[in-house]
């Protein structure tokens, strides 16, 4: 009456002892990287980075008081535009639209210059 007992206890035995092989032959596939076996570092995956900054009360972005830095033109800029050195061009942004919004737009692009100290 024990015989089938015994023979199932052997069976489901043999059992977990594949599936525990079979979680550790997986476990180790996991610990892989790029450091410990022959993987190449573009097969380790993304790694999240944790933040080590402290969450503040602060608003992002500017702060009430701080007075704010804007991009300035250069005080040369038609000496510049003159020789050639960058150039202006107006742009349409209002795609025909009988009314909109009045703003300032500076495109403008230096060439690049070498300079050598002699």
């Amino acid at each position: 009456a024990t015989a089938p007992l015994i023979e199932e206890i052997i069976t489901k035995s043999n059992a977990l002892k594949k599936a525990e092989s079979e979680i550790d032959r997986l476990k180790s596939q996991l610990n892989k990287n790029s450091g410990n076996s022959s993987k190449s570092p573009s097969q380790d995956g993304l790694k999240k980075i944790p933040n080590s900054r402290e969450k503040s009360n602060h608003k992002s972005g500017g702060q009430k008081g701080h007075q704010g830095k804007r991009l300035e033109l250069p005080k040369n800029l038609n000496e510049l535009i003159e020789n050639k050195h960058a150039y202006c061009k107006m742009i349409d942004h209002t795609n025909g639209a009988e009314s909109f919004a009045l703003r300032w737009v500076h495109c403008f692009a230096l060439s690049t210059f070498n300079y050598v100290n002699i």
